[in-house]
């Protein structure tokens, strides 16, 4: 997926003397504020930082730019059809700059509202906006400037402004709050609806204490310049009411009024005004599109013009249209995206067949979250669900290597080792390493030099240069060694909290992850006539059986289990024989440990895990002995996380050593790496749970960057053997979801034919007969998608992983399976046939 990360760039690209303190500053350029002499003005906003900043022990200072100050757009019809919502935006002359720094970090999203507020509550009448900048005293460098940690940028903008904005697009709320102002030196109090493109508005006294009602001509006098002028779109005509109460909200009124006028507005008879915003939307007008967006986002006025509220910008790349919110504090992205792919379907936009939507916090440039929906999705009609299983040859074994034999050859090679003919028990002549002490003594000598120079030049260099490592802020939160599964947690806690907890739970690794979308499935399952069921998806990368029982056993609660489980994975999740390195980091984190703690876990390798503890207790007390020892022996040792630093700032990331899991990279790993990061940063989850990849597999191309790994090489299939401790995770995981009720589908999950060799294939075998044997049982039930979509590469990212659009065709697929209990009584109370 290509997302726009730059929306009006220039809006919050910060000028470089912007960042530096210029006492005498010359003609044009910005001047920074002391506290002393300040004018009314800026002693306000002097006060208002100090009340936000002081307790958090920030300095700051601030300085006011005056802004080039564009020719109010005037309401001509000549110049164009529509006025730009935007027009009242561009003649604000000043911007707030505040630079704050202190000697420690500090969180953007901890002060943005409360700033906000306070900065807003000042009622500027003529400035633009602020933008905050905050800098560590550590990130000073040489020349003076400042690097700043964050910028943030505060709406500004007068709620006037924007309400004759939105007034001006026919909003009933901004027109009776800008009325409600104008009269307010009357004491008149005025309510409005709209009916029928007539805007119906009724005036009472605020204070009448007797039959008053207010005077028609003070009334008149006020409202109709004001309405006129602001030529609300839609809106043809408006019924001005005199009455002594005010109606109810549908505008009924308890006894007829004094008086009525009606008014004509601009929109009567011209074509310009008489569109409804919907119908100008439609024909894909983005201002429109901007306007009906932001008021739905923002349906509060006053808690909007309080903190500035979220803003939308648009970005039309065809046939994709981009939509940014931002916000002082990150727009949420469940709430933001579900109003916007709605409004967006409903207006049927012509030329738009997919949708991003983007939050990021206002300021910056990099979106904190993306959301995609394709509106035209391909349809794929798939082959039936059973399919023959080819009968394979039985695997070749392969001639064993003598490590020995070649070690000791490069040994001899080096000259340390010195080969020598003799003659074995067989009566063969036979060349045996015999051990050669002198090169090896003049090495060994040559080695400790080397160690003891090197030591010493390096903690020179160090005095020398003072070199200083920025290391970043910890964070004393207790973590799973696992960031996505920390997400994911707290994502689907939150679920649970504001819609109840998911009728069908996906789980599994990356191959649930990017392979089966909810939504589509959602989709799917309203079109074949079922009520809108809630989903998630709970993928984690590299979760294997184990990983799926922990989460489902220990990290949801017994109340938050859902009403049905998929768990869309393959053989290389159940190698028993395979290192489960992210199990093992689950288990091994604090967070976890905690855990284990608090709930009294006791697992069936606990055994295991208390050796396994008591082994690096041993090996922690033996290293920080041997650490102690180094650092009195060794000058620099003290210093050997700077210099690690230093050298990792300038060694290029593709010099970097990683830790695999075997030597060659895995080419569905380094896929897998590369479809979740984008070049500005990880790509983001949406909110059920599902990663969109747009990749598409090309095997001409991909195998130029990825080395290609056979199936005798992976391992991932290392010493393929079911039974074991992943055989004995997905047995707990079985009597669990059986003793809550709740049904559980295995999905073997499409693979490429070039990936399944004759060894991937043989496993993958073993592995469907073992679960045609668990459904023959009626443990589960068993969806074997083996052999679908294996040749329609573009439904792929990579050879093991499917894309956004093979996702979902598998989610389509899946609705269609009457074997899965979508009926069934477990999940009959929000799946029901209508």
């Amino acid at each position: 997926m290509t997302e726009p990360i730059y929306f009006e760039r220039e809006r919050y690209d910060l000028p470089i003397p912007m960042f530096e303190v210029n006492p005498h500053p010359a003609s044009g350029e910005t001047t920074f504020i002391q506290t002393q002499d300040l004018s009314e003005q800026q002693r306000s906003i002097f006060q208002a930082l100090q009340q936000v900043f002081s307790p958090l022990g920030v300095r700051f200072e601030f300085s006011l730019q005056h802004q080039p100050q564009i020719a109010e757009f005037t309401n001509d019809e000549a110049q164009t059809t529509f006025q730009s919502a935007d027009a009242y935006w561009q003649v604000l002359e000043y911007r707030l700059w505040i630079r704050c720094y202190a000697q420690t970090a500090l969180d953007s999203q901890l002060i943005a509202e409360l700033l906000a507020k306070s900065l807003r509550s000042l009622n500027f009448q003529h400035f633009q906006d602020a933008i905050v900048q905050f800098s560590r005293f550590s990130a000073r460098v040489a020349t003076g400037k400042q690097i700043p940690d964050w910028r943030l940028r505060i709406d500004l903008t007068p709620p006037t402004v924007r309400l004759r904005s939105w007034a001006r697009w026919g909003d009933v709320q901004a027109i009776v709050k800008l009325l409600n102002m104008a009269l307010a030196p009357e004491e008149i109090q005025v309510s409005a609806v709209l009916k029928n493109l007539t805007l119906q508005i009724f005036c009472t006294l605020k204070n009448s204490q007797s039959a008053r009602f207010p005077a028609k001509k003070i009334v008149l006098d006020t409202i109709a310049p004001l309405l006129i002028s602001l030529t609300p779109q839609g809106i043809q005509g408006a019924t001005i009411h005199g009455i002594q109460s005010q109606p109810d909200l549908v505008g009924q009124i308890d006894e007829p009024p004094v008086w009525v006028h009606w008014l004509d507005l601009p929109a009567l008879g011209n074509p310009n005004y008489s569109p409804t915003p919907i119908s100008i939307a439609a024909r894909g007008d983005e201002e429109a599109i901007r306007f009906i967006l932001e008021r739905l986002l923002n349906p509060d006025l006053e808690r909007c013009f309080e903190s500035g509220g979220i803003n939308i910008s648009l970005l039309l790349q065809p046939p994709l249209l981009h939509i940014m919110s931002e916000a002082p504090i990150c727009p949420i992205q469940s709430q933001v995206a579900t109003t916007v792919v709605k409004v967006i379907r409903q207006l049927q936009l012509p030329a738009i067949k997919g949708l991003r939507v983007h939050g990021r916090i206002s300021g910056q440039s990099i979106s904190r979250w993306t959301y995609g929906v394709d509106f035209d999705a391909p349809q794929l009609i798939l082959p039936p669900i059973v399919t023959p299983l080819p009968a394979q040859p039985p695997r070749t074994n392969r001639a064993k290597v003598d490590w020995g034999q070649k070690i000791g050859a490069y040994l001899a090679n080096t000259g340390i080792w010195q080969s020598q003919m003799t003659i074995g028990k067989t009566s063969q002549l036979a060349y045996h390493p015999r051990f050669k002490w002198q090169p090896s003594l003049l090495l060994l000598v040559m080695g400790c030099g080397l160690t003891i120079g090197s030591d010493l030049v390096i903690k020179y260099a160090l005095a020398a240069r003072n070199l200083t490592v920025h290391s970043a802020t910890t964070n004393a939160q207790l973590s799973f060694n696992n960031p996505l599964l920390e997400q994911k947690l707290a994502q689907y806690q939150l679920r649970c909290l504001q819609h109840g907890v998911p009728d069908v739970l996906i789980v599994g690794s990356s191959r649930a992850l990017r392979g089966v979308d909810p939504e589509a499935l959602r989709r799917s399952l309203v079109d074949r006539g079922y009520t809108n069921p809630k989903l998630y998806n709970f993928g984690i990368n590299g979760a294997t059986a184990q990983v799926v029982d922990l989460i489902l056993r220990r990290l949801l609660m017994p109340q938050q289990l859902p009403k049905l489980v998929i768990w869309a994975d393959g053989a290389r999740a159940f190698n028993s024989s395979r290192i489960d390195r992210t199990y093992d980091a689950i288990i091994s984190s604090d967070r976890y440990r905690q855990l284990a703690l608090i709930s009294g876990i006791d697992d069936d390798n606990s055994s295991l895990s208390q050796a396994q503890s008591s082994f690096q207790n041993t090996y922690r007390a033996i290293d920080n002995a041997f650490d102690r020892r180094l650092d009195r022996l060794s000058p620099a040792y003290h210093h050997r996380d700077r210099l690690k630093s230093w050298l990792q700032a300038r060694i290029p990331a593709t010099l970097q050593i990683s830790d695999r899991n075997n030597t060659a990279i895995d080419l569905d790993s380094a896929a897998l790496l590369d479809a979740t990061e984008d070049k500005d940063g990880p790509r983001q989850i949406d909110f059920d749970g599902f990663l969109a990849i747009d990749l598409q597999f090309d095997p001409a191309t991909y195998y130029q960057k990825y080395t290609k790994v056979t199936g005798d090489s992976d391992g991932d299939y290392a010493n393929f053997q079911l039974l074991g401790l992943q055989n004995r995770a997905l047995d707990r995981t079985i009597d669990l979801l059986a003793s809550h009720k709740i049904p559980l589908v295995f999905v073997n999950m499409p693979l490429s034919d070039i990936y399944l060799d004759k060894v991937r294939r043989q496993h993958e075998v073993t592995f469907t007969e073992y679960m045609q044997k668990l459904m023959d049982s009626q443990q589960l039930t068993f969806v074997n998608m083996d052999g679908i979509l294996d040749q329609n590469y573009d439904r792929f990212s990579d050879p093991s992983h499917l894309n956004q659009i093979g996702a979902g065709d598998v989610s389509r697929y899946l609705s269609r399976v009457e074997t899965i209990p979508w009926k069934g009584s477990a999940v009959n109370a929000t799946i029901d046939r209508k």
